[in-house]
């Protein structure tokens, strides 16, 4: 992101404490022993300097982000481990597209990756456990996601459907019926092996 396009900083007119300013604990609460996520900057009043601040998640004013501790600050992505905040499934892009329009406003937060063409549906944890729908891959404890900002380009990792506070996860069961249809359309009808 050029500086032209960067973010303006929350210009502070209260004194901060160094480990506070200097992203070392938490910008709401002070706390250092919780897992701190990227909060966005702060400039305080009177000064030119821009300061990296962090969060536990404890203020919702501190970023909007907050309540979604595992989504990265813009111009980043991260590696999150499934099963803790939520669980995935990995899908070809062809299933996962027609399971998105199929469900509509029903479908949580979707994970787009352009270059190879797979969708991951963020749906809630313990999904995994005894998944099984033909053409996808379950992504539970054990597995990681790479998980992009909100502001990432379509031609990239990039979300289909982003997150908010309210839509996060898909529900399993809508989402098992979307694939399973979706699949059965595209893949044909799934057929048992002879034992």
């Amino acid at each position: 992101m050029s500086d032209s396009e960067a973010k303006p900083s929350t210009v502070i007119n209260e004194s901060i404490s160094l480990a506070r300013l200097h992203g070392e604990a938490c910008f709401g609460c002070g706390s250092v022993a919780s897992t701190l996520y990227a909060a966005g900057t702060v400039t305080p009043a009177g000064r030119h300097r821009v300061w990296p601040i962090v969060t536990c998640g404890c203020r919702p004013d501190v970023t909007a982000a907050a309540g979604l501790p595992w989504l990265p600050p813009d111009g980043t992505v991260w590696t999150v481990g499934a099963g803790e905040h939520w669980d995935a499934v990995r899908v070809p892009y062809s299933l996962g597209r027609s399971a998105v329009e199929a469900m509509s406003d029903g479908c949580g937060a979707v994970i787009s990756d352009s270059w190879s063409r797979i969708l991951y549906f963020l749906t809630t944890v313990g999904t995994s456990d005894g998944w099984s729908v033909q053409g996808t891959v379950p992504c539970g404890v054990t597995t990681y996601v790479t998980v992009p900002p909100l502001n990432a380009n379509d031609d990239g990792l990039h979300w289909l459907r982003e997150p908010t506070a309210a839509r996060v996860v898909t529900d399993p069961v809508k989402l098992r019926t979307a694939l399973v249809a979706s699949t059965a359309v595209i893949l044909g009808p799934r057929t048992e092996r002879p034992a």
